[in-house]
This record gives C-alpha cells, structure tokens and sequence, in this order.
C-alpha cells in the first residue's frame, strides 16, 4: 500500500509508481504467494470505502517516508479497527533511518535496509519487533521487473515526472548504492552503499516490457547519481545506452557534476533518447559545497552543463538556500551564477528548495545537537526550519523566493 498523504502535505503526488511496492509483489509472487500493490495516493482512494469492499489480506506492507509517515500512521489506525489480525511491515527510508519510530505507528513489524532478500520470509513466518537488514541484493539481474500487471492503477494512469516529454511515463532503477558522503541525504538504504549495476541486456528486457505491456514512451530513470561517479560508471552506461536506443524510448535521469564527465557518456545518452539530466548542484559556493560534504568543485559544475549542452541535452539544476555556513556572499555567488548559467543557456530549468534537515541525514543529528531544529510549518524543502547562526529563517525564505523568481 502507498496510503493518501495530499490532504496532509497539501500536494497530490501522482508523477510516478514507487516501485519498491511492485517489485516486492513480483517477488511474492516468484515465490508462490498472491500479491498487489496497491497506490491509494494516486487514486485519492477513500479508505472506510475500500475497507468495505475489500476482503481482508494476510499482509499489508508499506514503504515508510518522512514525507508519508503521518498518512502512514493515519492508514494503520483506520485498517487495524477492522483487520487487527492482519499481520503489518513497514520499510523503506524512514524505516531504516528511525526504526523505533516507525515501528510505533503501529506496524507489527519493520525492516531496515533491502527488503528483497527477507520479504518472502516475512509474509511466511511473521516475526514481531525490528528487523535489521544487512544482506543488500548484489546481483540486480537476478530481481523479477516489477509487477505492474497487478499494481492498482495502471502504469499509464499517472501523469510523469516534470519536465513532461512523452506520455504516458514509466519508471525504472538501473543501479543502487552511493558512495558519497552529503551530509542533507536522508536516503539510508542506499547511502554510503557499494554502486551496483544491472546489466545492459537486463535493463533492456525491463524497459522492453515497459514499452510492449504498458504502452510507455518515456522513462525517468530513477537512479539519483545515474552518472558523474566514476570512469567505470561512464563505460556502463555507454554500453547500456547502446543496448536501448533500438527501443526507440526517451529518458531523464539525474546526475552528478563531476571530473569524471565526459562529451563520450552525453553523446551517448543523447543517441539513446536521453533529453534530460537532473543536477543535484544545490550550491555556487565552494565553501558552502566543502560544508555539505558534497564531494563537487565548482569548475567541474560549469564543465559539466556545458559538456551536457553540447551534446543537446537539457539541464535541470536543483539549487538549495539556506544552507550549512551559507552567510550572504555565498549566496550572492550563488545567485550571481545562476544568473551567468541561465544567460549562456546552461540551464533550461531550474528548482530552488530550502536545506531540510530529515531524520536519517546526518544534517539532522547535528542540527539536533546544536539546537536548529524547530517545528516545520508548511512543506517540507519550501519551508525553512533550522534556526542556524548564518541567516535567518526570514532572509532563508526570501533567498528561495529570488531564486526561483531568476
């Protein structure tokens, strides 16, 4: 189950199916038990109306977020008044990052880490309490595609991800794991894992059977640092992008402003149908960059979108603002670049959000101990929260505003 949030965040999330849902029903049903995955979110699915004609499940499972946990314990309180004897795991993010917390929304059950390797054995014996995973799936081509023929709504019923291209939109995760050491990623799963690679010929089969079962055009690849990490990654890559262009797809992706850029890697990508890459380039202020843990130099940003450029595809530069040690003359750098990108046509689009602490960051554990935290009011990424010595809330949310306005 994806349960309903948009009442709650004030914004209805329908771009894309999260595919930890379909594919842990594909790998139920590899092993010879009856699952669906089910996005209510989407659907804006009145539950108490669902209760009513549904017959009621053996399992239910949930992957928690920070953005979902409130809706997440809000579902599990109106199905357990019916089904108590459902047996209920959470997982996901949130459930790796803050695993005590999540379990008291009222789950049986969470896991943390890769669910893939213990999923069967859970709706098999149903163990009680935390469940630390450690054994991540090293050999991705050895995972079923997900399961979108029994995954309510269709594929084609959801509208994309912006920047729209083609419609309808599918989804696909072509490697997991990072390496990198940002101190805002609130992704534990995956972090500071090993990066591994599906293979070229598998990843063509699944984008395959996106395109001939469910009629899909275009496909975000959801993989957050799909390039930019190393020359081995460049040389996958190319490999996969010769292996799909026959498809005939289009893709975007994101990406890392890095040395290791090459014109090879875009040209290819570009030849295949890739037309967007999404920069997580966040700040135009080394110091700021070095704070973040972040891993980038400013010379390898402008190398890159121009690199990209050149070989015809769209950037799209995710900026954030009130950042660690962020004072006024790095933002002014900040803004002052920004400016320079979108005049050389770096830059075909742009989003500004405002530094979140999330539980699972390690942002979170010192701005915990410093004493930043305050209670979020309003959206998360466009509401700033963290009361830090270099700028206040008030000049943070006036930053935002300028930028995005740029």
């Amino acid at each position: 189950m994806n349960p309903i949030i948009y009442d709650i965040c004030g914004t209805h999330y329908r771009m894309n199916p999260c595919l930890a849902a379909p594919l842990l029903t594909a790998i139920l049903r590899k092993n010879g038990h009856k699952a669906w995955s089910l996005d209510a979110e989407a659907l804006q699915l009145n539950i108490e109306d669902w209760l009513k004609r549904q017959e009621q499940p053996d399992v239910i499972g949930i992957t928690v977020t920070y953005l979902n946990r409130n809706g997440v314990k809000r579902f599990l309180k109106q199905v357990k008044n019916k089904w108590n004897n459902t047996y209920y795991i959470g997982g996901g993010p949130h459930a790796t990052a803050c695993p005590k917390e999540t379990l008291a929304l009222g789950f049986d059950a969470i896991v943390t880490g890769e669910a893939d390797n213990i999923i069967t054995e859970l709706v098999d014996e149903h163990p009680k309490g935390i469940l630390q995973q450690e054994d991540i799936t090293r050999d991705l081509n050895s995972l079923p595609f997900p399961d979108f023929n029994h995954h309510i709504p269709n594929p084609s019923y959801y509208n994309g991800n912006e920047p729209f291209c083609e419609h309808p939109e599918g989804i696909s995760i072509w490697s997991r794991g990072c390496p990198s050491h940002c101190l805002f990623c609130s992704h534990p799963v995956y972090q500071l894992k090993p990066v591994r690679f599906m293979s070229p010929n598998r990843i063509y089969a699944e984008i395959k059977n996106l395109k001939d079962n469910f009629g899909i055009k275009h496909v975000f690849v959801y993989s957050d640092e799909l390039i930019g990490m190393s020359k081995k990654q460049n040389n996958w890559i190319v490999d996969v992008c010769k292996e799909v262009a026959p498809l005939k797809l289009t893709y975007k992706t994101q990406g890392r402003c890095s040395k290791y850029s090459t014109l090879e890697t875009f040209e290819a990508m570009y030849d295949a149908g890739f037309k967007w890459v999404f920069w997580g380039i966040e700040s135009l202020s080394q110091k700021v960059l070095t704070a973040l843990k972040k891993g980038t130099k400013i010379d390898d940003i402008w190398r890159t979108l121009r690199l990209a450029r050149k070989a015809k595809i769209n950037n799209l530069g995710f900026f954030m603002v009130g950042c660690l040690e962020e004072e006024t003359e790095d933002y002014n750098e900040t803004y002052k670049g920004v400016g320079e990108m979108l005049k050389e046509g770096l830059l075909q689009r742009k989003q500004v959000t405002i530094m979140t602490a999330e539980p699972g960051s390690r942002l979170y554990d010192i701005a915990k101990d410093k004493g930043w935290l305050r209670k979020l009011k309003g959206r998360a990424h466009y509401t700033p929260h963290l009361a830090m010595p270099w700028a206040s809330r008030r000049e943070i949310a006036e930053r935002q505003r300028a930028l995005s306005n740029l």
